[in-house]
C-alpha cells in the first residue's frame, strides 16, 4: 500500500497521495515514515521533491534508505549476470530483465549523505531502535508434551520404562537398573523428557497406523531408556552401546534421533504431528543449492554467449582435487590462503588455467565473473527429511516460506538448532518398503 503513494504522486494523483498518506499516519501514528531513494532512477528523481513536500505538509518524517541487491559497487556486472543465469537470458537480449542503474550496493554514509539530508539518515537510527527482536539463546522452543492420562511427563516415561522391562529385562540385573537410573538421571538434568516422549509419541503412532519403523540408527541407539519405550529396538547392554555418545552433561547441541519409516508412508507420520501439534507449529527445513565452480564457468560462459568448446577448456582443465570453497580462484592463482587454513602455503593453480586467463581477454572476463558468482545460493529446496515442531506458531520466531506446496523455514537446519527450534528427522528408506511388499 505505500508503494502506491510514489506511483500516485507519478501519475499526477496528488489527492490521491494526501489521503493515503493521512489514513495511514492515523493509523500507525509515529511508526509511519516516509522513504526516500535514489537510485538515479528518472522516476525517483521526478518523485522525489513532491515526496518532500507531501512528509512536510503531513509532519510525517522521512527515511532515506537505498535498496541492497550487492555490497561493492562494482558487482553490478556480476549481479546482472546472476540475474541473467536465473532468467536464463542472454546479456546482449534488449527485452530481458535488468536494472536501470548501477546504485543497488550498499552504500556509506557519506555517499548517502550527499544525496540525501542529515534528518532522513538518523531516521534510520530511531526505527532500529523501535525493532527490539532478539534471539534468546540458550534455552528451548520445544513443544510442550502433555500426557493424555494426566501424568507428569517424568511420572509417564517411567511408566513406559515400567512396562519395556516387563517385556526386555524380565530379570533386570544391576546394571541394567543402574543404567536406566543414571540416563534418566541425565535426560532429566538436562530437560529432555519431553524430547524423547514426542519421539516416543509419532513413532508410536506410526506403528498403530501399521507403518513400519526402523530398529534405530546412530547414536541414539546408545540409549536403554529409548529402547525400553521403543524408541528403538536395539538393546545397548547386549551391544555394549555407550549413553554418552548421544547425551551428556558436556553435550552443547540437542540430541538428534534418527527415526526410520518406510518411504512411501513417511509423510503420513508428519501428517500426523501437524495434527498433534497444530499446522502453524510445523514446517520443513530450506536447503540452498549453491552455484558450483564448473556451473558457473558454463552459465557465466552461455550469458555472454561464449562458444561452449571454449568454456568447456576451463571446466575439463579444473582438477577434481581441488576441493571447496574458492575452488576457481584456486585454480587460476588466486587464491591467498590465511596463516590458520589448512591450505596455507599450498598452490593449487593449473599453468594450462592461468595461461588461458592471461591470453584469452574474452575467456578472462568469464573466469573473473564466475570468481564472484561460485558458491553464490542458486535456488531454495527442502531438505530430504528434516522437520521443524514448534512450542509456538512458527511465524512469530523465525521467517518462513512458501516453498511449492510446501511451507518452509528461510534458515537451515543448524541456525534453527542454534536458536533452540527441535529438528526432527524422519528418514524415508525404501528398504522398509521392500520388507513390507516382500
Amino acid at each position: 500500500i505505500v508503494g502506491d503513494i510514489p506511483n500516485y504522486l507519478l501519475k499526477g494523483m496528488d489527492d490521491e497521495a494526501y489521503k493515503l498518506a493521512e489514513r495511514l499516519k492515523n493509523i500507525f501514528k509515529d511508526d509511519f515514515y516516509i522513504e526516500l531513494m535514489d537510485h538515479s532512477l528518472p522516476e525517483e528523481k521526478a518523485v522525489l521533491p513532491k515526496l518532500i513536500k507531501l512528509a512536510k505538509d503531513l509532519n510525517i518524517k522521512t527515511v532515506a534508505t537505498n535498496d541492497v541487491h550487492y555490497v561493492d559497487k562494482e558487482d553490478w556486472e556480476a549481479q546482472d549476470i546472476l540475474l541473467c543465469v536465473q532468467m536464463q537470458a542472454n546479456y546482449d537480449d534488449p527485452n530481458r530483465f535488468k536494472f536501470d542503474s548501477q546504485e543497488f550496493y550498499f552504500k556509506t554514509y557519506e555517499e548517502m549523505k550527499q544525496l540525501f539530508d542529515e534528518e532522513s539518515l538518523l531516521t534510520t537510527l530511531e526505527i532500529a531502535d523501535k525493532c527490539d527482536f532478539k534471539f534468546e539463546y540458550g534455552h528451548y522452543m520445544y513443544p510442550k508434551y502433555e500426557p493424555e492420562d494426566g501424568s507428569t511427563p517424568m511420572e509417564f516415561i517411567k511408566k513406559l520404562i515400567a512396562e519395556g522391562l516387563k517385556t526386555k529385562y524380565p530379570n533386570p540385573t544391576k546394571e541394567v537398573l543402574d543404567r536406566i537410573d543414571y540416563e534418566l538421571g541425565v535426560i532429566n538434568q538436562l530437560g529432555y523428557i519431553e524430547y524423547y516422549l514426542i519421539v516416543w509419541d509419532y513413532i508410536n503412532a506410526a506403528r498403530n497406523m501399521g507403518i513400519m519403523v526402523g530398529p534405530g540408527r546412530g547414536s541414539g541407539a546408545g540409549s536403554i531408556v529409548a529402547y525400553l519405550i521403543g524408541i528403538t529396538n536395539i538393546d545397548p547392554i547386549k551391544y555394549g552401546l555407550f549413553f554418552e555418545r548421544f547425551l551428556n552433561p558436556e553435550r552443547v547441541s540437542a540430541p538428534d534421533f534418527d527415526v526410520d519409516f518406510e518411504a512411501s508412508r513417511r509423510e503420513e507420520v508428519v501428517d500426523y504431528v501437524k495434527r498433534k501439534y497444530g499446522d502453524d507449529h510445523i514446517c520443513r527445513i530450506v536447503i540452498f543449492g549453491s552455484m558450483a565452480a564448473k556451473n558457473a564457468i558454463k552459465d557465466v560462459g552461455r550469458v555472454l554467449q561464449v562458444p561452449y568448446s571454449e568454456t568447456d577448456k576451463i571446466t575439463k582443465a579444473i582438477p577434481s582435487s581441488i576441493t571447496r570453497p574458492n575452488i576457481l580462484q584456486k585454480a587460476f592463482g588466486f587464491y591467498k590462503a590465511k596463516t590458520t587454513d589448512k591450505d596455507y602455503g599450498v598452490d593449487y593453480s593449473v599453468p594450462e588455467l592461468v595461461d588461458i586467463y592471461n591470453s584469452n581477454p574474452e575467456l578472462k572476463k568469464v573466469v573473473d565473473l564466475a570468481i564472484k558468482l561460485e558458491d553464490m545460493p542458486r535456488q531454495t529446496g527442502i531438505h530430504a527429511c528434516g522437520v521443524i515442531i514448534g512450542g509456538q506458531a512458527l511465524d512469530k520466531v523465525i521467517p518462513l516460506a512458501k516453498n511449492g506446496d510446501q511451507i518452509t523455514s528461510q534458515y537451515v537446519g543448524a541456525q534453527l538448532e542454534h536458536i533452540g527450534l527441535l529438528k526432527m528427522d524422519f528418514l524415508g528408506l525404501m528398504n522398509l518398503t521392500d520388507i513390507v511388499y516382500c
